[in-house]
């Protein structure tokens, strides 16, 4: 037996009276930081000190093994289940770490690191009502809970809970909150609700107490502030209206209230991925429509323009107003005196916008390639193509989605997790209903699939893919007659080879 096959069995050493000299505690837990000690499981300094040398030399395979045996002998080991949820999530199993935590939390309630453990992963899978929860409960247990706090924070931002989470903040700073970072919070949430006026006098404060750059939800810029030596904290990026900005992309026209100048992040994107997304549709630059880009810079401009466009219905954060040029038909709602470029709204206050921005982007190219897609096709494209939320368009489309990773395993539990061919059927009612996001993580899925699964190997996979698409454009002059996407007729297998091999699939992206 090799000594890695061996190091499993450090736990049940320890248990079985093998001491290990503990490592030193670290005073904070951050994202790669194992667990520290609390006074409820004191008792178990040994078996700690032996899980945690596993967690320190990165052996997170190993960690759970051991993590395992040891709730074999004790099932109800509060040290155990805490190293066996840092594993499961240090290895990219969002769902099953999720159900550990909740598990190590209603072993131990007063468990504040790991209620915060279990609201990241809750927000991170798209739960925010779970994650509020839990984080709130242990703001409540301990109010010094600085992770926990930036993380509630988080939620409540990206729910739109602006008030509640400037409250948060506040009481923060009463109990001894970095006021650095907890003033270039409120900068933020007060620039987003409109409040200039306040957001300077915040970003000022925050100045004062050291943040010459502000970078804010946790690595992703959603603004960045920056002072110069010799000079006062500015707030020019906090103004402006209405300013045009035209890149050096054909066809593509940006109206932004951010201010005279685009953010760099921002700039990347709408210059970059335009010709990126029409080479992976396999459309030629000379056949891509006009796109209008819309950026609001509060919550309020935004909600104002989904009112006027959209009266009686919902529509997320960022959403496409398809347009209509010489080779299109306008809706029956559209002015058909002039025409009209697909036009994108978004708006720079929600914590996902460059990822929605993208997301919204895919479907203004997807509409020239293949105008009609199956909303699954379109949803899942979209989703597959779209950046992550610090807008690194360098990012690989095929990487893992810990989010929607989890959906498709909450669906899965809950018996939810259909057939393929169930999930190439899904109505845009299901997508926008109670169980949206289980749906664009099936679509995103098959998606993935088919272009990483099903003869992936094999030399014609962009073929393949290409045929799907062709077979989802429209047909006929007025656009109709459409001729349904077969996709056994397309892969040459069966609707029942397909499903299997779509499953076997899913239970190997993570390993990617």
């Amino acid at each position: 037996m090799g000594s890695r096959r061996f190091l499993p069995l450090l736990a049940l050493g320890v248990l079985l009276g093998v001491a290990v000299r503990p490592t030193a505690a670290e005073e904070n837990v951050g994202d790669g930081a194992a667990p520290v000690a609390g006074d409820a499981i004191s008792a178990a300094t040994d078996l700690r000190a032996s899980l945690r040398s596993l967690a320190d030399a990165g052996r997170d395979g190993d960690l759970l093994q051991a993590a395992d045996l040891a709730l074999a002998k004790e099932p109800g080991s509060a040290v155990a289940l805490e190293y066996r949820a840092f594993a499961l999530q240090r290895l990219g199993y969002a769902g099953p770490a999720i159900e550990a935590y909740e598990r190590l939390v209603a072993a131990v309630p007063d468990h504040v690191w790991g209620l915060t453990r279990l609201g990241a992963l809750m927000a991170q899978a798209g739960n925010g009502d779970r994650a509020r929860e839990v984080l709130g409960r242990a703001l409540e247990l301990d109010e010094t809970a600085a992770d926990a706090r930036w993380r509630l924070v988080a939620v409540l931002r990206d729910q739109g809970a602006m008030v509640e989470a400037e409250r948060l903040l506040v009481a923060g700073l009463a109990v001894g909150a970095d006021p650095a970072r907890a003033h270039a919070e409120l900068a933020y949430l007060r620039w987003a609700r409109g409040d200039a006026k306040g957001a300077a006098a915040s970003w000022k404060a925050a100045a004062a107490a050291g943040a010459d750059r502000v970078v804010v939800d946790h690595g992703r810029r959603l603004l960045v502030w920056e002072r110069r030596a010799g000079q006062s904290a500015s707030v020019a990026r906090l103004r402006g209206e209405g300013h045009v900005w035209t890149p050096d992309v054909p066809g593509l026209s940006v109206q932004s209230s951010l201010g005279p100048k685009l953010p760099n992040e921002v700039n990347t994107l709408l210059t970059a991925l335009p010709a990126r997304y029409a080479a992976f549709f396999g459309l030629e630059t000379s056949r891509r429509g006009p796109i209008a880009v819309r950026l609001s810079r509060t919550i309020e401009e935004h909600e104002t323009h989904r009112r006027r466009l959209f009266p009686a219905g919902s529509v997320g954060r960022a959403f496409l107003v398809p347009g209509f040029t010489a080779g299109r038909r306008p809706r029956r709602d559209q002015d058909a005196t002039s025409e009209r470029p697909d036009t994108i709204y978004a708006t720079w206050a929600s914590p996902t916008f460059l990822t929605s921005l993208s997301h919204e982007l895919a479907h203004a190219v997807l509409i020239d390639r293949a105008r009609g897609v199956p909303v699954w096709l379109d949803e899942g494209l979209a989703t597959y193509l779209e950046l992550p939320r610090d807008g690194d368009v360098d990012a690989d489309p095929s990487r893992p989605r810990s989010d929607l990773l989890a959906e498709l395993e909450r669906a899965r539990v809950a018996g939810r997790l259909r057939s393929l061919q169930a999930v190439v059927a899904v109505t845009r009612r299901e997508l926008d209903g109670a169980h949206g996001r289980e749906h664009y993580a099936a679509v995103w899925s098959v998606v993935h699939f088919l272009l990483h699964g099903v003869g992936a190997e094999g030399a014609g996979r962009h073929e393949r893919f290409q045929s799907l698409l062709d077979a989802a454009r429209p047909r006929g002059r007025r656009g109709g007659g459409r001729e349904p996407a077969s996709l056994s007729r397309i892969y040459g297998l069966s609707d029942a080879a397909l499903d299997r091999a779509w499953k076997r699939h899913l239970a190997t992206i993570g390993d990617r």
